[in-house]
């Protein structure tokens, strides 16, 4: 092993507690062999506290769905070992209960919340005070649907929709908030 990850496996062995970041998705798009590429390196880092026998956390995650019977076997075996999963929305909790894990799952907020504010501008600063509402929409795949270009093109446009109308109803500025802006696995949000 490369020093520093020797050095980063020493950490964990002598961890009191491993906490898996949020942040991200436990999925596989699609059962693919890139889906599940990005499935078992997000559960690579899962495992290995476990194998090491840490009690080991997943806090702010969301969590499937999962295609294709090894990658299911894979990530409710690996999920049953944690101590607990704090999941950011009952849809990833409830898709839990379908793999038998219930007994150790919450459902909390994005742990983007929970960010001390930086000192990039503030939106306050740059728009007069006015109610807002803010908004993060996702260049999402939508990797089941038979028609996936339409079926963004119709999230977008309910998203657009629903914007002017709650600026001509109520008065709300929105303020759009990036979800993923970097590109890791699939697309970033930069062209929504």
């Amino acid at each position: 092993l490369h020093p520093r990850k020797a050095h980063a496996l020493q950490d964990i062995r002598q961890a009191d507690l491993v906490i898996v970041r949020g942040g991200q998705y436990l999925h596989n798009e699609s059962g693919r062999i890139r889906g599940n590429v990005y499935l078992g390196r997000m559960l690579l880092n899962i495992a290995i506290p476990i194998c090491l026998k840490r009690p080991t956390v997943i806090w702010g995650l969301s969590i499937g769905p999962v295609y294709g019977r090894l990658a299911t076997v894979c990530l409710r075996e690996t999920l049953r070992a944690c101590r607990y999963i704090v999941v950011r929305e009952r849809l990833s909790a409830d898709y839990l209960r379908t793999l038998g894990i219930s007994r150790n799952v919450m459902v909390s907020s994005d742990l983007a919340f929970l960010t001390i504010p930086s000192s990039t501008p503030r939106v306050e600063n740059v728009l007069p005070m006015q109610s807002r509402i803010a908004v993060t929409a996702v260049n999402w795949s939508f990797p089941r649907h038979p028609q996936p270009h339409r079926a963004l093109a119709n999230y977008l446009e309910a998203v657009f929709s629903t914007l002017v109308s709650t600026y001509t109803v109520h008065g709300l500025v929105p303020v759009f908030v990036m979800q993923v802006t970097a590109q890791h696995h699939g697309q970033h949000d930069y062209p929504v």
